[in-house]
């Protein structure tokens, strides 16, 4: 069933589109596709909130920043992106088991999300959050049976200079602007990376999931071959496009916008704060720098930016900058880490009073956000669900397709199978001793924690910023 697509551009001032109402639980960041009114939270409801019984984790793996990782380190992941990109998944589990993925999978398993019969699944509100946690556990997981000494998944932290991660050399993502032919990436550790084609394999994958509807003519085929990509880009490499001036993004990032977040309250309000340009957009505004687009006036921070303007007028689009598939672009897993790190601190910082950080819980009557699918008793991407006996180490935890409120229970804080390198230990002493006194995956932890090298999809209908105007598309999705 081909996706029918309805769009409404509008042009307002950044006073009546995103703005800030200091109240007392917090700042709350306005958006055109906020939910409103606000969804109800558990204990609202008649059914109450769930019980949280995970374990506290004393050992987890320890996820890092790409810049405090040794080139040997560095390598070691890059090697292994290589591995699941140019590595088929049969030969993939036959040399590396069950937590294989072939990296062009993952991007498939994305744009199922992203295009659901319901509605966007893994954007446009607070359960973007656990469904990229899970995302980014299947892809860790992947590069671990690859190589264990990799550790943990690293991560690309927006308070440091991007020269740490963007840059020409083999341990460079690549540069920030694409320096090949149409602003394809021509150098670094990825100048090689090309977007594959939706070959027999992954056709076979979408018809085994009962997904494979939802690709009807959304991917491009301007060089001869159906990639995986909607952009008319003349080539299968990776593309990053110019930005206009200097926009807010990555390279504007501070660590107040960092503590913005993480002071927020509530979920609603720490989601959003995510996505603002009042605080730099930790996330899609960083896929609007990376991707931008291919024109002097649509590319981001340019007078006319904005993303469905883009799609509809057919101008190209830098990978990152295209949400079914932004995945291409191998940034994107470090990118995601950085962003799943201040949701942990969030989670840390701000006591959840046994309603789940009043994580949306069920929409509110007569509005149509959050989209169905994404509340906290829903299974998290049912279409193409994440599953605890492939992702939860611990044999307690639940073992079925994951629901919302178990992704937060069991990949807590102090439950996690994984941390941040910005926490304190977990533990005492005396209770890391005790554990592994009972032999229990004492030696695997031990050793991944000695031997650890480490750690848009994005709102549509958002915003540039010149001077002091915004301009803003929203977009309406008619399924």
């Amino acid at each position: 069933m081909a996706k029918v697509r309805e769009m409404q551009f509008k042009l307002i001032s950044i006073s009546s589109f995103f703005f800030s109402i200091e109240q007392a639980f917090g700042v709350e960041y306005s958006h055109p596709l906020r939910a409103s009114p606000r969804p109800l939270t558990c204990d609202q409801l008649e059914k109450g909130c769930p019980i949280c019984d995970a374990p506290e984790q004393c050992s987890p793996r320890v996820r890092r920043s790409w810049s405090t990782l040794n080139d040997s380190e560095k390598q070691r992941v890059i090697n292994a992106l290589h591995i699941m990109k140019w590595t088929s998944d049969e030969d993939g589990k036959s040399s590396y088991g069950g937590n294989f993925r072939r990296y062009d999978e993952l991007i498939l398993h994305h744009a199922t999300a992203e295009n659901d019969r319901r509605g966007d699944q893994a954007h446009l509100s607070e359960g973007f959050t656990f469904w990229h946690r899970l995302f980014l556990l299947e892809a860790e997981n992947s590069l671990l049976s690859i190589d264990p000494k990799i550790g943990a998944l690293p991560y690309f932290d927006l308070r440091e200079d991007l020269s740490n991660f963007f840059g020409d050399t083999s341990l460079h993502f690549g540069s920030i602007t694409g320096t090949g032919f149409n602003s394809s990436i021509g150098d670094g550790g990825f100048a090689n990376w090309t977007v594959s084609e939706y070959d027999e394999y992954l056709q076979s994958v979408s018809i085994e999931k009962n997904v494979s509807s939802l690709f009807d003519g959304l991917f491009n085929n301007f060089t001869g071959r159906t990639l995986l990509r909607k952009s008319n880009v003349p080539t299968d490499a990776i593309v990053r496009y110019a930005t206009c001036g200097t926009p807010p993004g990555p390279d504007l990032y501070s660590s107040a916008d960092f503590e913005a977040c993480v002071n927020e309250t509530e979920f609603i309000n720490f989601y959003w704060c995510l996505e603002s340009p009042l605080t730099n957009g930790a996330h899609e505004i960083t896929h609007f720098t990376v991707g931008s687009a291919d024109s002097p006036t649509l590319g981001f921070g340019c007078p006319d930016f904005a993303p469905p303007v883009i799609e509809a007028t057919g101008t190209r689009q830098g990978d990152f900058l295209d949400k079914s598939t932004s995945v291409n672009d191998p940034i994107f897993f470090l990118h995601h880490a950085f962003v799943d790190m201040i949701t942990m601190k969030f989670m840390e910082s701000t006591p959840d009073g046994n309603n789940y950080w009043s994580f949306q819980a069920e929409r509110a009557e007569g509005t149509p956000f959050p989209v169905d699918g994404s509340m906290l008793y829903d299974i998290v991407n049912e279409e193409w669900p994440f599953y605890g006996s492939d992702l939860l180490s611990d044999t307690d935890a639940p073992q079925g397709a994951l629901q919302f409120w178990e992704v937060m229970c069991w990949l807590g804080p102090s439950t996690s199978l994984y941390t941040y390198d910005i926490f304190d230990k977990l533990c005492s002493v005396e209770e890391t001793n005790s554990k592994n006194t009972t032999g229990e995956n004492s030696d695997k932890d031990t050793t991944t924690k000695e031997e650890s090298s480490t750690a848009v999809s994005f709102a549509i209908g958002i915003l540039f910023a010149t001077g002091t105007t915004i301009a803003a598309a929203i977009v309406h999705f008619v399924f």
